[in-house]
């Protein structure tokens, strides 16, 4: 599968899970999905970038 194929799947995927998760009699006029609030320890992922370096090969990275 081309990487637009795949791309275009990932992305219909996406708008029908969030569609599917409004209620059918929902007033809003565009889905709106019920998101929990993320926090990110700043000073862990400081310690990190320090602990591995710039010329890190970051794996899972493009």
């Amino acid at each position: 599968m081309s990487d637009e194929k795949l791309s275009k799947h990932a992305a219909d995927f996406v708008i029908d899970t969030i569609a599917r998760s409004e209620s059918y009699d929902s007033t809003m006029a565009e889905p709106t999905p019920d998101l929990l609030p993320v926090s990110y320890d700043g000073a862990a992922i400081s310690e990190y970038l320090a602990e591995i370096g710039p010329e890190s090969d970051h794996e899972g990275e493009d």
